[in-house]
């Protein structure tokens, strides 16, 4: 899972790097964003930037691997079929399916 710290409130999440999700979740200050990589989805109109580093072939599945755009945080996406390596060192957008977003307490640990 891709871990990010973020600060929620009433409008939602924002990360460190300045995006912003809608959520519905109960909750008001710091917390870690949990992300799947197999709820991304590449979308030229998705809000997630990222700068390719690497793409594998697994399975069916392509990993890419990236840095969030404005920050050197890592995420891992896995999407289905072949993405073609000539997107490496290229930014691209992704899709994030936010029913599926996970939150942490930074103190506990524990799923909010």
């Amino acid at each position: 899972m891709n871990i990010f710290k973020g600060n929620h409130s009433n409008s939602g999440i924002k990360l460190s790097n300045g995006l912003e999700f809608k959520s519905s979740k109960k909750h008001s200050g710091e917390a870690y964003v949990g992300m799947r990589p197999e709820d991304f989805s590449i979308d030229p109109n998705g809000l997630v930037k990222i700068q390719v580093d690497l793409i594998e072939l697994v399975g069916s599945n392509s990993l890419i691997h990236g840095r969030l755009e404005n920050s050197n945080e890592i995420l891992v996406a896995s999407v289905p079929g072949v993405v073609d390596k000539s997107n490496v060192g290229k930014k691209i957008n992704l899709s994030f399916d936010l029913s599926k977003l996970h939150l942490f307490d930074v103190a506990s640990g524990q799923r909010i």
